[in-house]
């Protein structure tokens, strides 16, 4: 018992309430930049990987539009596409773009026992594209197109990116929490050393005006301080040598 209220005594002692709050406040700023990091992050890699999964509808659109013959299946073409792009592609008529004819997610395949590995993203989507050639298509020509093709859930590493980057942050705000808890020590010492100064010269008064008053003992305490630090000395002399 008594140990244990010695550790609570020293808990809410200055130095170690100074040390907590230095550890607080260092924890506290690594979750809000961890929080505007990952926020901005996050918004750049959607951007990134829509871009990609645009670029990639325009290659699908001209692929889709060289394999369409009379007797082509259109869901062979399809898987094809989706396997090339790593995302689900889906057909649709020109005169609807809301309906679509046929889809395909042949493509989202991940191959096991890799180091890193694609996940499917419901966030990014591509625009309505045209079945149309490649020139066309970057051209802004609409009368050879054959229909629109969409890509969405594509295969992407931004999930693992972003777990990547929070894991990263989460060990670098226990590193700054532990260095500030440890300068929050070594302050809080030096900050109470005047304190414990006084407390020793207290105590050590006390035991000698004790001992003046049993053997003739008279003290004087000299406390000398330069801004925070302070140091005691005591000067002993017999009351018979004072008097005389």
């Amino acid at each position: 018992m008594q140990t244990i209220r010695r550790l609570l005594r020293a808990l809410r002692s200055l130095q170690w309430q100074l040390a907590a709050s230095y550890a607080a406040m260092a924890a506290l700023l690594c979750w809000a930049l961890g929080v505007v990091i990952m926020f901005d992050l996050g918004h750049i890699l959607v951007n990134q990987d829509r871009t990609d999964v645009q670029s990639r509808a325009v290659i699908v659109g001209d692929l889709i539009y060289r394999s369409l013959t009379p007797n082509a299946n259109l869901q062979l073409i399809l898987d094809e596409a989706s396997q090339y792009s790593h995302a689900r592609v889906c057909s649709f008529d020109a005169n609807d773009t809301l309906h679509s004819i046929s889809c395909s997610s042949a493509g989202l395949i991940v191959l096991p026992d890799s180091s890193s590995s694609p996940e499917v993203d419901d966030q990014v989507t591509s625009n309505p594209t045209p079945i149309a050639p490649y020139a066309a298509i970057t051209g802004g020509q609409s009368s050879s197109v054959f229909g629109y093709v969409t890509l969405d859930h594509p295969l992407t590493f931004r999930q693992e990116t972003e777990r990547t980057a929070r894991a990263a942050i989460f060990r670098l705000s226990l590193v700054a929490t532990a260095i500030a808890a440890g300068a929050g020590l070594l302050l809080g010492r030096g900050l109470t050393a005047p304190l414990r100064a006084l407390t020793e010269a207290s105590r050590a008064l006390g035991s000698h005006l004790g001992a003046a008053a049993l053997g003739g003992v008279a003290t004087r305490l000299t406390i000398s301080c330069w801004g925070l630090w302070c140091t005691c000395a005591f000067a002993h002399a017999r009351a018979a040598n004072i008097l005389s």
